[in-house]
């Protein structure tokens, strides 16, 4: 991702591809989200041991996706990471969401995300807090973490895509603590060390380019 005036007063510090937006939604259009999620009769829910999931715009293949048009309420957000803060280039659009929905206790094994996608990973959070956690590919222990605030933009590329891994823990609560290396600790206004979160529902959407893509049309007709 080619940096860019506006994104790169959002980078998280020494990390040259995290990036960080506060509020990147409007409380209307987080409760519109909300809405459309769970009001999507012909979506169905895949569930998972540790959550639940909505695929959107097809199912990633290495082989190729078989495309999908995104239903337009997830449009704006799209619209907003492509024509305001530029992140996919010029006028290229995410063509895949992933939605998780995740319980109190429920997180999600080290990661990442793999080489059917472009390397460029932009989560939106909803309804509750939670701490994601990075670490290299080669080594146990965290090297930082964010705490991703409803209605926040995380946006992560480049290196961090590659060479590291991340990660949900599997408790009940968030514990805010020096050891975890925060990035963004100094823009949250109600948080700080010691604190005790109890955890509850979230949902996040993970907007991203699949790279190999098989035309629907073409599909049928082989």
């Amino acid at each position: 991702m080619s940096e860019n005036e506006q994104l790169k007063h959002y980078k998280l510090g020494d990390e040259k591809s995290v990036f960080y937006i506060q509020d990147f939604i409007t409380a209307k259009e987080h409760e519109e989200l909300i809405k459309n999620i769970y009001n999507q009769e012909e979506v169905k829910w895949t569930q998972l041991s540790n959550r639940r999931l909505q695929n959107h715009g097809g199912i990633p293949h290495e082989k190729g996706m078989i495309a999908y048009p995104l239903p337009k309420w997830l449009s704006s957000v799209s619209n907003d990471l492509v024509k305001q803060w530029k992140v996919f280039g010029e006028e290229r659009y995410p063509n895949h969401v992933l939605i998780n929905e995740y319980e109190s206790q429920q997180g999600i094994m080290a990661h990442k995300d793999g080489p059917v996608y472009e390397p460029i990973v932009c989560i939106l959070s909803l309804e509750s807090g939670i701490i994601i956690s990075f670490r290299k590919e080669d080594e146990k222990e965290h090297s930082f973490s964010v705490y991703l605030e409803p209605r926040s933009m995380l946006i992560f590329t480049e290196d961090i895509f590659d060479k590291y891994l991340h990660d949900i823990d599997f408790q009940d609560h968030i514990h805010i603590n020096q050891e975890q290396n925060i990035l963004n600790l100094d823009q949250l206004e109600d948080i700080k060390i010691g604190d005790v979160i109890p955890r509850k529902r979230r949902i996040s959407l993970t907007y991203r380019i699949v790279k190999k893509t098989i035309n629907k049309s073409k599909w049928i007709r082989l």
